[in-house]
C-alpha cells in the first residue's frame, strides 16, 4: 500500500519491470529557491517538455498540472513543496513528481486481487478537461472498446500490480493508451472514487465496497458478471469564479429518458471557479443505456437542463 500511496515508489516499482510508464523525476526542496528550481530544471531535461509536475501523494489532481515550460514546472514544484498536509489532512512526503507527458486516451481498471490472483471488474473511459489541468468530467462503463485493445489494457494492469506487490484488495489503475501500447499513469490501492463504484453496480449488480471488505474479512470476491448495458457519468462544472447562487434545472435533468441520479453536491453561497482538481466539481448526472454513445448522449441531454447560477465575488 505504501508502494502506491507514494506515485514515486510506484514509479521506482514499475522501472524493472517492463510496464511501459512516463520519464521520471522526483524533486525534494533545496536549500532555497534557487536550488530548488536548479533540481526541478535537472528533472525537466530527464523528461523533456512539455512535462507533468503533480504531488507524490495526493488525489482527486490535485496540483496536478501540465506545464509547457522550465519556469512553468519550477513554479509549479514550489507550489507542491509548499503544501504541508494533503487534501485528506495527512502530512505530505515534501516531494514533487516529475513525469514525461504520454498522449492518448485514458481509462482506467477496477481490480479486486485474492491471494494473489487479480479479478477484473472492467475498464471505465475517461474524459478530461482541456489542459493544462486533468480533471475528469464524464466517466463511461465499460469502456467501448476492442477485445484486443482491452486485453492489452489489462495485461498491462495486471503485471504493474504484480510490480507493486498488492496481493490482496481493491485497485484503481489509470492507464493511457499511447501510440506505443498501454502505459500506466498511477495506480491507487482502492476502490474507485468518482462515483465509479455506482457505474459498476448499475451495469453489474457489483458493489465495489463489498467486495474491499470481504478481503479485508479474508473472505474470497464474489464472482464478476459481465456488465449489462452502459452507465455514464458527467460531472457539473463551474464556468466561471463566483459565489454559488442556485443550481436550476433539477428537475428536468432527472425527467431525461435514462437518467438514473442528478446531485447537486456544491450549496448557495459556496466559492466556485472553474474546475482544477476533483474537488472543484459541482454535482454529476447519471444515466444507463444499451450503448455507450446512448448512455452518454442521455447524460448530455440532462446535463444541458442544469444551469449553473453564479453571483460575482464579493
Amino acid at each position: 500500500m505504501e508502494r502506491c500511496r507514494d506515485k514515486s515508489r510506484t514509479r521506482e516499482c514499475l522501472a524493472g519491470s517492463g510496464v511501459r510508464q512516463p520519464r521520471f523525476a522526483v524533486v525534494t526542496a533545496g536549500e532555497d529557491d534557487a536550488e530548488t528550481d536548479a533540481r526541478t530544471a535537472a528533472a525537466v531535461a530527464r523528461t523533456g517538455l512539455p512535462c507533468v509536475v503533480k504531488p507524490v501523494d495526493d488525489s482527486g489532481s490535485h496540483h496536478v498540472m501540465l506545464c509547457a515550460t522550465s519556469e512553468e514546472a519550477a513554479a509549479q514544484v514550489r507550489l507542491v513543496l509548499a503544501e504541508e498536509t494533503n487534501v485528506r489532512g495527512q502530512r505530505t512526503a515534501g516531494a514533487a513528481l516529475v513525469e514525461e507527458h504520454l498522449t492518448g486516451p485514458e481509462f482506467s481498471v477496477e481490480t479486486v486481487n485474492h491471494r494473489g490472483r487479480t479479478h477484473v471488474l472492467g475498464i471505465v473511459e475517461k474524459h478530461l478537461t482541456a489542459a493544462p489541468y486533468f480533471v475528469e468530467h464524464r466517466h463511461v462503463f465499460p469502456a467501448p472498446l476492442s477485445a484486443g485493445t482491452a486485453d492489452r489494457i489489462v495485461d498491462t494492469v495486471r503485471r504493474s500490480l504484480d510490480a507493486v506487490g498488492l496481493s490482496d484488495g481493491a485497485a484503481h489503475t489509470e492507464v493511457r493508451l499511447t501510440p506505443d501500447g498501454p502505459a500506466v499513469i498511477e495506480i491507487n490501492g482502492r476502490p474507485a472514487g468518482g462515483m465509479i463504484p455506482e457505474l459498476v453496480r448499475l451495469t453489474t449488480g457489483v458493489r465495489m465496497q463489498e467486495q474491499q471488505l470481504r478481503i479485508a474479512l479474508g473472505r474470497a470476491p464474489l464472482p464478476m458478471p459481465a456488465p449489462g448495458g452502459f452507465a455514464a457519468i458527467q460531472f457539473l462544472l463551474a464556468g466561471r469564479t463566483g459565489t454559488l447562487s442556485r443550481v436550476d434545472g433539477v428537475e428536468a435533468a432527472r425527467a431525461v429518458e435514462g437518467v438514473r441520479q442528478v446531485t447537486v453536491t456544491a450549496v448557495p453561497g459556496q466559492l466556485v471557479q472553474p474546475a482544477r482538481d476533483a474537488y472543484h466539481r459541482l454535482g454529476y448526472v447519471i444515466a444507463c443505456g444499451g450503448s455507450a454513445e446512448e448512455a452518454t448522449v442521455a447524460c448530455a441531454k440532462a446535463h444541458a437542463e442544469l444551469n449553473v447560477m453564479i453571483e460575482e465575488p464579493s
